[in-house]
């Protein structure tokens, strides 16, 4: 996809979407409006994930942005509603990103993997795996870019229903 967009288009932004994401029109608004490309080339939709939890009702919402610390991604469960700040990772189902990371990226491409499969990709770091969407946060900041989330962007995401902000804040302790 990545490629695509670089190799085929002269468009700024590129809109990552998971299809069981559901991008509502105030929620497209308000990642376009947080966008900026160097200061926020890389705004994030606000998406639950679903995590399974011993003894309580699945699923356990859990806001899919996360702080890096010495013991992993830590999702942030805390934050301000109707809100927009600095954040380590995302997951990409719903990352609205401006070209010029996707080119940097491309430029300082491992060898291992080439120029056409540099973006994403999972695997062991210092004796824990990482899945591709935080990765590809981990090194975005590493290359000097910021990652933003923009709370009013709330995307439903459809497990066997679709989960939203009510039930994270159900959870909340």
């Amino acid at each position: 996809m990545v490629k695509q967009f670089l190799d085929n288009t002269k468009s700024d932004w590129l809109l990552m979407l998971d299809s069981d994401e559901q991008l509502t029109t105030p929620a497209f608004d308000a990642l376009i409006d947080t966008a900026h490309d160097k200061e926020r080339p890389i705004v994030a939709g606000l998406v639950f994930a679903g995590f399974g939890v011993p003894g309580k009702p699945y699923p356990k919402p859990v806001p899919a942005i996360f702080q890096d610390s010495d013991k992993g991604f830590l999702p942030l469960y805390k934050y301000d509603k109707n809100a927009v700040f600095e954040i380590d990772a995302a997951g990409t189902g719903c990352l609205l990103v401006h070209r010029s990371v996707l080119e940097k990226m491309r430029e300082v491409a491992d060898p291992n993997q080439g120029t056409d499969w540099c973006w994403f990709w999972d695997g062991p770091v210092n004796g824990e795996w990482i899945g591709e969407d935080l990765l590809f946060c981990r090194r975005a900041k590493a290359l000097g870019f910021t990652i933003h989330v923009n709370t009013a962007a709330i995307l439903p995401h459809q497990k066997s229903f679709w989960m939203e902000e009510i039930h994270h804040d159900i959870w909340q302790d």
